[in-house]
């Protein structure tokens, strides 16, 4: 019988000790002590994205939302549909993105718990658009909407157009894994 523990008391009606209750979890080698303090988040926030494309969306997610910069994130692929992206938080209360709409421009949003962004194609790269109030979407400078990687979509295949060819060679942002 596995114990379903609800304020000190199993399921079968035995006490457990106490130091079950509070012990650290090693399960899979992981201790916790891997996490620094501003990397701890309190509360999550469920971003629902509709992505109307043929192609999957690269969305860009800011590490670091109360700093937020393009140069520490976190890649996500958003196939076509609706997906939810689940991004946790401490300080600020929304979630920021980056995302690469042109080939020499790119969006920062800031959106909040439950908010919904719709990705739809634009004829040389794409559109993101929403309904919230809560949601803000700013453009961001040429010389860095270059260095942000992102998705080709169908029309941009179909012109022969690609992301990668206009972006500059040097490679200053670092897009890492979650």
């Amino acid at each position: 019988r596995s114990p379903i523990c609800v304020a000190f008391r199993c399921s079968w009606g035995e006490n457990l000790p106490r130091q079950w209750l509070f012990r650290r979890s090693t399960a899979m080698g992981l201790t916790g002590s891997h996490l620094r303090f501003q990397d701890v988040s309190p509360w999550t926030s469920e971003i629902i994205v509709k992505n109307l494309m043929q192609t999957p969306a690269l969305i860009l997610e800011a590490k670091h939302h109360h700093r937020p910069s393009p140069e520490k994130v976190v890649e996500h692929r958003v196939l076509p549909g609706e997906h939810v992206i689940v991004s946790g938080r401490l300080q600020e209360p929304r979630a920021t993105f980056y995302i690469r709409t042109g080939q020499a421009s790119a969006v920062e949003v800031k959106a909040p718990h439950l908010a919904r962004l719709v990705i739809t194609n634009e004829p040389h790269g794409l559109r993101v658009e929403s309904q919230d109030e809560e949601v803000s979407l700013l453009d961001i400078e040429k010389d860095v909407a270059m260095m942000i990687p992102g998705s080709d979509t169908v029309p941009m295949l179909l012109r022969h157009e690609h992301f990668k060819d206009v972006r500059p060679k040097s490679e200053r942002f670092a897009v890492g894994g979650a």
